[in-house]
């Protein structure tokens, strides 16, 4: 078998081109979906959408960045160092032997033995025929005068590459069995992210790339669920929180209003709704217990005893005299001066 081609620096240029596309679509599991897996785990709980489009487009773009694109650069620059690249544009033939494959150059022959074959590679526009000494044969696809004899050659390759390099007796094979913890929460979410590792670069595997898939998501689903109340709890612990802190200083400004009350009318009001006559910005509303419609009748709990008074809030209980109510805490040196008491 004989094929005669001529190759230029051009079609070097594309054929990286064509590769590289040819190993991203490869790995569009890994460079897709599992970016879109670590955005949502970092954007969510709650949802952030800022959060989940940042984190996407960052770890996107370090996948396509060392899988694709460093590559491709590097390969680019050191595209006049290949040892095949001297003398383009000038006619070569390759020679299928017995013992492998014989280059015939311009200037000399190279015999390439089966042993020394890696791999054939056939993509739209080029057949290349790899190296172990990282070098390659780059042949045009329409140097060959026929499609019968491409596809003898590369059958003729592939079958003395199976009879010279002895089979691994140990020879790795798809650990689908790992995808039986996916199915234990959390514990089914790291080996789903090791499973997608293995099966994007590794086995090219669809199969573990959806059984880790799986893992995350049901991972997801079970931890999401369980922890819903505690979070919910925790956001209305806070909010709880914050709400008697407002409620607290509240009570602090009314103590002031009710004294200035007294300073003017040399009396304690009977109502805190008194206080309104002076001055309508005062407020007295309470807005705890939460939930309450109407809560413009809810006002604070305001109590005239002799020359003195009690005043505080029901609390989140909605019930006067409980362990939550909310009083007033105000610091003075001289607690006779003012006629709060509790």
């Amino acid at each position: 078998m004989e094929i005669e081609f001529v190759e230029s620096k051009d079609d070097y240029r594309q054929f990286y081109k064509e590769y590289f596309l040819n190993i991203f679509l490869s790995n569009i599991y890994s460079i897709v979906i599992f970016p879109l897996i670590l955005a949502f785990i970092v954007g969510s709980n709650p949802f952030t959408l800022w959060k989940f489009l940042s984190t996407l487009i960052i770890t996107a773009s370090i996948f396509l960045w060392y899988i694709i694109l460093n590559p491709f650069i590097k390969i680019n620059r050191n595209l006049f160092k290949h040892p095949f690249y001297d003398n383009l544009n000038n006619k070569r033939i390759l020679i299928t032997v017995e013992n492998g494959l014989k280059l015939i150059l311009i200037d000399k022959e190279i015999m390439l033995n089966w042993e020394s074959i890696k791999s054939v590679v056939s993509l739209k526009r080029y057949l290349c025929i790899f190296l172990y000494d990282n070098r390659f044969i780059l042949i045009p696809i329409d140097s060959f005068p026929n499609e019968a004899l491409r596809i003898n050659l590369i059958g003729l390759i592939n079958s003395k590459l199976r009879t010279t390099i002895p089979k691994k007796e140990n020879k790795s094979r798809p650990p689908y069995y790992l995808g039986l913890l996916c199915i234990i929460p959390v514990v089914g979410a790291f080996v789903g992210i090791y499973l997608i590792i293995i099966g994007a670069f590794k086995f090219k595997n669809k199969v573990l790339i959806i059984s880790g898939l799986f893992g995350i998501i049901l991972s997801l689903i079970v931890v999401g669920y369980f922890t819903r109340d505690i979070v919910k709890q925790r956001n209305d612990l806070n909010k709880s929180i914050e709400i008697k802190h407002f409620t607290q200083q509240k009570l602090n400004a009314l103590v002031k209003d009710i004294e200035f009350y007294n300073l003017i009318k040399n009396n304690y009001p009977e109502s805190l709704l008194q206080l309104e006559n002076i001055d309508p910005s005062v407020d007295i509303v309470d807005v705890l217990p939460l939930g309450k419609s109407n809560y413009r009748r809810n006002i604070f709990i305001y109590e005239k005893i002799n020359n003195k008074y009690r005043l505080f809030s029901i609390g989140p209980d909605g019930k006067p005299q409980t362990n939550d109510d909310i009083f007033p805490t105000i610091m003075t040196t001289d607690s006779s001066r003012i006629g709060l008491i509790k």
